[in-house]
């Protein structure tokens, strides 16, 4: 912008404060009248008018060597000063003033050209100085040229008024003011003052609200930062040169005193905080258990007027929340008015039952950066955290003021917080199934009705009645499971069955010797069922399999997954899935009968499993025997981690009508421990099982004991003796069933 300061004198202004200078004068003014001196004769030139000796140039001066010239021509002279007036501003007074300043010390000529100007522009009777300055100028005429000469440098180097620009060179947090002192043509004037100040929440870098300077044929730069978030009004001064008059006998004129003049003002904006944000989405929607958990990251501002500092680092602390239920997804949850600061969010989400399972961290350098997370196991940490089974998962991301460089800090001035259970942050953790299943018979003969009991764990209690969330994305449960059952077999001689043994995890493909003999659905829910023999599947259809030929049958249970539970099958080659059909039976078939040797113990102690196995068995048969980790009663048999997982004990022809007795196992806490024993054949058959969970197969566990019991002799031995007995004649009652095990 362009600001003009500039002022008309009118000689009739003059002139009445003149009057009033005289009223004052005659009022007590004169009673302070100072004598001036007498100048030297090289500061004025001489001439004639109406036989008198007049002077051009400079007529007085003072003790203080400033110079008088008068602007009263024809009225007689003394060295009196009676009273002293600041003239008003005008270009004219600048320019004179400006002109007695320059040219304090300086020839006849120049005083007598200045003396000149002074008459042409203060002189209170024109007509008369009209009649003196002919006689001069005939006198002398090149003063003429000295004159004009001089009043064109002058108003070259009056400064009339000022340029003063702003400019951001760091969003609005820095910037510069351009300064520029002009004359009446906008030209640059050099070698004023001037003075700048800065109202608001700025300051120059010199760490003060003002500054000073000299101003120069080029524009003068003035870097500021901001201090805060504002309206900033930076003004402009500059010094000038004042004209005085002074009454006395005959009136003078001489410079004044320097002013300083507002040049304006520009009013702009300025912040220096900025305020750091995230945009963010979960790199995946659906995570299986055990996988990673990771966050995809953008840095960006949050708010106008926001920039981030050039190269600035700031770190994100991000925290992972695991295990939410479908009712937990009704929409973001935002901090509270004056709940600023990240710890005070997190500690509500905490009353509300919401604790971190996981940490990450990322820096950024500016916005629009991108950036991969992911989750660790604790803040700061290396180790990457691992999915859960089951739940929904979220992140909460923040820029923590406390946590950032001490840069940083100066620039932040609170912490940016993210909503907690964002739809894009928020991701399911599927849950992993265990199944546990075993066909009724492994080897039967053609016309057998087959079936398979089937146990599934793992499933969330409430599934299949989820319908899905649209807003967070995630689609309804698979209502059901499949059970495939497949044959595979020689189509001519039963003894070429067995080159189409099962083979792989996968199903095969239909052909001559593959066969897909039927699919059924099955509730996708935990629980045991039942899948042939008449029992109904989930449409409550009953199913009937028949063995229409010799060969293998196998059951395979199949969850093709959905957006909380994540897929499982059975193998196609699980030998607890199959059983083996022949069109005759020569040989005995196999059987086992299992019992626990102690049906409760106590935490710590040891126990273990007894097998009696009978029939015609091919060398090289053995027993598998596996125990399962305690459940709550109740709980589906076979649903925890295995203890023992298939320890195998030989079983030779003087085993046959034998007992074979499993290693012995602990167990480290209570519940329910479920055992299994198969006899399996050199190739992997399972001859003979029994399902899992029967009474005879199932050791409580209970309480360590707290002490140890006193020793009290034979009535103990006694009651130690009766109860071995009574589990032998339990053992000779258990009924001959088959079982497998699952993945």
């Amino acid at each position: 912008m362009r600001i003009w300061t500039r002022r008309l004198a009118a000689v009739v202004c003059a002139v009445a404060m003149m009057a009033a200078a005289l009223v004052m004068g005659v009022t007590g003014a004169s009673a302070q009248a100072n004598v001036l001196q007498k100048p030297g004769a090289d500061t004025y030139l001489k001439y004639r008018i109406d036989g008198s000796s007049m002077h051009i140039g400079v007529i007085s001066q003072d003790a203080q060597g400033r110079k008088y010239y008068c602007i009263e021509a024809g009225a007689p002279s003394n060295h009196d000063v009676n009273n002293v007036i600041g003239l008003p501003d005008s270009q004219e007074a600048r320019r004179v003033s400006w002109l007695m300043g320059r040219y304090a010390q300086s020839d006849q000529r120049t005083q007598a050209a200045i003396g000149v100007l002074t008459h042409d522009h203060f002189d209170h009777n024109a007509a008369i100085w009209g009649q003196h300055r002919a006689i001069i100028m005939g006198q002398y005429p090149d003063l003429a040229g000295r004159a004009d000469a001089l009043w064109a440098e002058a108003g070259a180097n009056t400064p009339t008024g000022a340029d003063i620009q702003q400019a951001y060179v760091q969003g609005i947090r820095k910037g510069k003011l351009t300064v520029q002192i002009e004359d009446a043509s906008g030209s640059p004037v050099a070698g004023v003052v001037f003075h700048a100040r800065l109202n608001g929440p700025a300051v120059f870098d010199t760490g003060s609200a003002e500054t000073s300077g000299v101003s120069a044929s080029q524009p003068i730069e003035l870097n500021w930062k901001a201090t805060g978030k504002g309206d900033v009004t930076a003004s402009l001064t500059y010094e000038r040169k004042t004209l005085d008059m002074v009454l006395s006998g005959q009136d003078y004129a001489r410079i004044g005193n320097d002013e300083s003049t507002d040049a304006g003002s520009i009013t702009f904006k300025v912040r220096k905080d900025f305020k750091p944000g995230i945009l963010s989405t979960v790199s995946s929607k659906i995570v299986n258990d055990g996988q990673p958990v990771r966050d995809e990251l953008t840095s960006t501002l949050v708010g106008e007027d926001n920039y981030w500092v050039p190269d600035l680092k700031v770190t994100a602390s991000g925290w992972y929340f695991a295990g939410l239920t479908p009712e937990q997804l009704r929409g973001a949850v935002t901090a509270r008015q004056g709940e600023g600061a990240a710890n005070a969010f997190l500690a509500r989400l905490a009353a509300d039952g919401h604790r971190p399972a996981a940490y990450g961290s990322a820096d950024f350098t500016g916005p629009g950066q991108s950036v991969r997370a992911t989750a660790v196991t604790e803040p700061g940490g290396s180790q990457q955290y691992r999915a859960p089974s089951g739940g929904f998962g979220t992140w909460v991301w923040a820029f923590e003021r406390d946590k950032q460089s001490a840069e940083a800090q100066d620039y932040l001035i609170g912490d940016s917080v993210a909503p907690f259970l964002e739809p894009n942050e928020t991701n399911s953790n599927r849950f992993r199934l265990h199944v546990e299943s075993s066909v009724t018979e492994h080897s039967a003969s053609v016309g057998s009705e087959l079936s398979d009991t089937i146990t599934v764990s793992g499933f969330p209690d409430d599934h299949g009645s989820f319908q899905g969330n649209q807003s967070y994305g995630f689609r309804p449960d698979q209502p059901n499971a499949q059970v495939d059952v497949w044959w595979a077999g020689s189509t001519d001689d039963q003894q070429d069955d067995e080159r189409f043994r099962p083979q792989g995890k996968v199903e095969p493909e239909e052909d001559g010797n593959h066969r897909l003999v039927g699919t059924w659905d099955f509730p996708a829910r935990n629980g045991t069922i039942r899948v042939g023999a008449g029992a109904s599947d989930a449409h409550g259809a009953p199913v009937n399999i028949a063995a229409q030929d010799h060969g293998w049958y196998v059951f395979v249970w199949r969850f093709t997954g959905d957006d909380r539970v994540k897929p499982a099958a059975s193998d196609y080659d699980d030998a607890w899935e199959r059983t083996r059909v022949e069109g005759f039976s020569p040989q005995e078939k196999a059987m086992i009968v299992t019992h626990v040797d102690k049906s409760e113990v106590n935490v710590g102690d040891t126990f273990h499993d007894v097998a009696k196995v009978t029939g015609d068995l091919p060398a090289g048969s053995r027993v598998e025997f596996t125990a399962y980790e305690p459940v709550a009663k109740g709980a589906p048999a076979g649903s925890g981690r295995k203890i023992m997982d298939a320890r195998s004990v030989a079983v030779t022809s003087k085993h046959a009508g034998a007992k074979v007795s499993s290693p012995e196992v602990t167990a480290d806490k209570t519940g329910e421990v479920y055992w299994k024993a198969a006899v399996v054949s050199p190739q992997g058959d399972v001859l003979a099982s029994h399902d899992v969970g029967v009474p005879e197969e199932t050791v409580s566990v209970g309480e360590e004991p707290k002490g140890s019991l006193a020793h009290t002799g034979a009535p103990i031995l006694v009651f130690v003796g009766v109860g071995l007995a009574a589990l032998a004649v339990g053992a000779l009652m258990v009924a001959f069933i088959r079982r497998r095990s699952g993945c």
